[in-house]
């Protein structure tokens, strides 16, 4: 399959054989994991949506993918076997009207290389051919008048190609004359904008030629029982087969929903279904895997020392251990704890750190990318925010600025996505979660001198409001987003606070839960169909998540100060007064074992393997049982969770910052 042009997007129509066919080689793409033609080579096909009118003006075909640090892709596909691009041809023109109402609509995503679009086309089709020539020309060039001194060179281009741009221009007047979008725009800036945009592509699927299914076959060879091409082949037939029902249903086809549909037949033998580079696993706790020989005490990999006595917990990307020390920001090797760079930054909060890079604000509030490795700065990206207000996820960054703005920037392309204004100032990062951003904002209320607080639930991809959720009257002290319900908790400044559990698809209440005498001590722990809580008074909380009612509550201590952990049915918390962790039953609240510390514990428990373990004041770091209770180790070791944050645990390896101003990377023992 050949490509003509470089930039990429798409229209459809015409040739129903013709377009079934290609969706059979662009579902063996889907199958295999291999780049799309036009989409991009480091791209990973995850969906084909068949006749995306809903999505796409340009409705044939529409291709999304995922890169590398997981920001989504598109390409927009017209099929026309053999368009004649002239303006007397009715298709010709409602072809061009469908492009334009894309290239309006998502100009900005198109600058980016976001969304791509492309025609395909049999090779034969002659029109074609001089399109490809004038898309690769406006391709390379930056502006209308630009590419009018390019197309006035003399000797460049045959008077076939320059007839060829005359009837595109005559094309898109016909279709802004037909009601197509122009954005306020002449049409010789449309036409230009519509050829940079655009790919061609020459589709090998009938007659003499019929490479391209060919190469799908070969392609397809991977996902066959016997790796035979005869297997291959048949399965090529019967995702033919299956295109011709999933086009006029305008079907969305992922590899997963494919594989449902091939299971069973003889020779399709699919490779395991892997996560998608989008899926994102938990990366605060990972349970080791347990190794032929356990070691009793926590071995120490490296440690380094730091300027800052309380530098901030670490965080880990890319094989890289990245610790806000300060004003600085350090990278050390995951292996070694060699320092890879560092460097001072105007302001200290926690940084973004995901796809390879570290996010921070500069002093002009701008937020600056480095790359985590070298450290090496990249363009910074067009909004000005300060650090501790954003968080990454596939590729997107979602960024709140100081005028109460919600900004999603694509951090390849630079390019801004949506923005949102949010009622009030936003007090934290942003949460995302299946797709929706979740945002809160707080504003003073006149009346009582408290705040009221905003939830404000967007689409991560389009910017679209989902819901806003109102609580007032408390300040906001703690929020977590699950799969339940939003969690908020709100206190007015006394020895009380209010949990409040917002719907996660409409962010109407669904409960609220008042704790008059008990301040809430940290964020809410949901688990199956409880959510967890613990109050500075010493008692555990368990709130059914659907109802908020109170299944059982249970005195642990005098006093707590730390989030509960929950693992499999038991409930672990650690008390500050008397200094002990207490397992509790998860469903019933009976107590299963307490054991003595030598410290108070004001940080969170984690488990490792079938180990709970725990930090205490006095500078131990000790591990026991799950089941039992039994002291598996100690080492002394020593963080402030209220100033530092909680260590992180992956692979079986603690890596912490403790009180004394070093970072450690400590392989902590397997017990079997």
């Amino acid at each position: 399959m050949t490509t003509r042009g470089s930039n990429p997007y798409s229209t459809g129509g015409g040739g129903t054989v013709l377009e079934h066919s290609y969706g059979a080689v662009l579902l063996s793409h889907l199958l295999a994991r291999t780049p799309v033609p036009a989409l991009g080579d480091h791209v990973t096909p995850q969906q084909i949506h068949f006749q995306a009118s809903a999505v796409s003006a340009v409705d044939d075909i529409l291709v999304s993918g995922v890169a590398p640090n997981g920001a989504k892709r598109y390409l927009s596909i017209g099929v026309r076997r053999r368009p004649k691009l002239i303006p007397s041809e009715d298709a010709s023109v409602q072809l061009i009207a469908s492009y334009l109402d894309v290239v309006v609509q998502k100009w900005h995503l198109i600058k980016g290389g976001i969304w791509r679009l492309a025609l395909a086309v049999v090779p034969s089709c002659s029109p074609a051919h001089e399109l490809a020539v004038l898309v690769a020309a406006a391709a390379s060039i930056d502006g209308h008048a630009s590419f009018q001194l390019r197309i006035a060179e003399r000797g460049r281009f045959d008077g076939k190609v320059r007839n060829r741009l005359v009837q595109i221009d005559g094309l898109v007047r016909a279709a802004i004359d037909r009601g197509a979008q122009d954005g306020g725009l002449d049409a010789p800036e449309l036409t230009w904008r519509l050829l940079h945009s655009l790919s061609i592509i020459e589709l090998r699927l009938e007659g003499g030629d019929r490479s391209d299914r060919t190469a799908a076959v070969e392609r397809l060879l991977r996902v066959t029982h016997s790796g035979m091409p005869a297997d291959a082949d048949a399965l090529f037939s019967r995702l033919a087969e299956s295109v011709s029902s999933y086009a006029p249903s305008g079907a969305v086809v992922d590899r997963e929903t494919l594989a449902a549909h091939l299971h069973g037949l003889s020779f399709y033998a699919p490779g395991p279904l892997q996560a998608s580079a989008n899926e994102e696993s938990p990366v605060t706790i990972k349970r080791a895997t347990p190794s032929g020989q356990s070691r009793r005490q926590p071995r120490e990999r490296w440690s380094k020392r730091l300027v800052s006595h309380r530098p901030l917990q670490p965080q880990l990307s890319d094989r890289t251990v990245v610790v806000r020390d300060g004003y600085w920001l350090r990278a050390l090797d995951i292996d070694n704890g060699k320092e890879l760079w560092s460097v001072q930054t105007a302001f200290n909060e926690r940084p973004v750190v995901g796809g390879g890079c570290v996010y921070v604000a500069d002093s002009a509030k701008h937020v600056l990318p480095r790359d985590v490795r070298s450290g090496k700065k990249r363009p910074c990206l067009p909004i000005s925010v300060l650090d501790g207000l954003a968080v990454i996820d596939q590729g997107v960054l979602f960024a709140a600025d100081l005028e109460g703005r919600l900004h999603a920037i694509d951090v390849d392309s630079r390019t801004t996505l949506w923005s949102k204004p949010l009622t009030g100032q936003p007090s934290t990062a942003p949460q995302v979660r299946s797709g929706v951003v979740l945002a809160l904002a707080e504003s003073p209320t006149a009346s009582t001198g408290l705040s009221t607080a905003h939830a404000l639930a967007i689409d991560a991809e389009t910017g679209r409001t989902c819901w806003i959720g109102v609580l007032p009257g408390g300040r906001f002290q703690y929020w977590k987003v699950d799969s339940q319900a939003v969690y908020i908790v709100q206190g007015d400044g006394s020895s009380r606070s209010r949990l409040t559990a917002l719907s996660p698809n409409t962010g109407t209440p669904m409960w609220a839960k008042e704790f008059d005498q008990d301040e809430v001590a940290s964020a809410p722990v949901e688990s199956g169909r409880a959510v967890y809580l613990v109050g500075r008074a010493g008692y555990v909380y368990s709130i059914d998540a659907k109802s908020g009612v109170e299944r059982w509550r249970e005195k642990a201590g005098r006093r707590m100060a730390a989030a509960p952990l929950v693992v499999g049915d038991t409930v672990f918390v650690g008390g500050a007064d008397p200094h002990r962790l207490t397992a509790f039953d998860a469903r019933t609240g009976t107590l299963k074992w307490h054991k003595a510390g030598d410290g108070a514990f004001l940080s969170a428990p984690f488990a490792v393997g079938n180990a709970v373990c725990a930090a205490h004041r006095a500078g131990g770091l000790i591990a026991w049982d799950i089941q039992t209770g039994r002291r598996l180790w100690s080492r002394e070791l020593r963080w402030e969770q209220d100033l530092q944050g909680s260590p992180l645990v992956e692979d079986g390896t603690l890596y912490v910052t403790d009180s004394r101003g070093y970072v450690r990377a400590l392989d902590l023992p397997q017990h079997l």
